[in-house]
């Protein structure tokens, strides 16, 4: 799934305003996370579409920045992660940004960013999930 950061000044509406611009061009955000670093804005989409989400952004004069994510369905007990992250450090694959989408009762569902996106999905394809 791709994945986009945007980097910007901390400030009122932030959110607001790329929320809006991405709704004005019929783009469903599917997973969201934001965060704040010394005073920067550290914005994580996560869509399916086929649109030019960065262009969009990046036209608006937001700092963008593309990956995957690897999303990945797992049994909700104990270990379930340590067993994918042992997998993939033991594969030389670095994982930089990991969050829980949607939890239920029996599994869930995360994204990984991690550095060797195709190399992680074959490894961990048993749980790969579109």
């Amino acid at each position: 799934m791709d994945q986009y950061v945007v980097v910007a000044e901390d400030r009122l509406g932030l959110l607001a305003d790329i929320a809006e611009l991405l709704a004005k061009n019929k783009i469903n955000i599917d997973s969201l996370s934001g965060d704040v670093v010394n005073g920067k804005a550290v914005i994580r989409i996560l869509c399916r579409t086929r649109r030019p989400v960065k262009e969009i952004l990046a036209n608006a004069g937001y700092e963008v920045l593309e990956s995957e994510a690897v999303i990945v369905k797992l049994k909700n007990k104990p270990g379930e992660i340590s067993r994918i992250a042992r997998k993939l450090a033991d594969d030389e694959i670095n994982i930089k940004n990991v969050r829980m989408l949607i939890e239920g009762e029996n599994e869930g569902y995360y994204a990984l960013e991690v550095d060797k996106p195709k190399k992680a999905m074959k490894i961990l394809e048993e749980y790969v999930s579109e």
